[in-house]
């Protein structure tokens, strides 16, 4: 749910949307696929990598020096 939450906040909706999928499941009572689950820590990945290569660019650093 706290994944769902925050992605959804920061705009990130890949990883909104696949977290909020694998709740549903869950809430439902069936089963998370491993195909979810590969989904889900790929999604991760990409989505953490976006925000390490924005938040080291060199525009945003004079942003919040600023």
């Amino acid at each position: 749910h706290s994944l769902k939450g925050v992605s959804g906040s920061i705009g990130a909706m890949p990883l909104h949307y696949i977290s909020g999928d694998i709740e549903a499941l869950i809430k439902q009572g069936e089963r998370v696929t491993d195909d979810k689950l590969d989904l889900l820590e790929q999604v991760l990945q990409e989505t953490t990598l976006f925000a390490d290569k924005v938040l080291n660019s060199e525009n945003i650093r004079e942003v919040l020096t600023d």
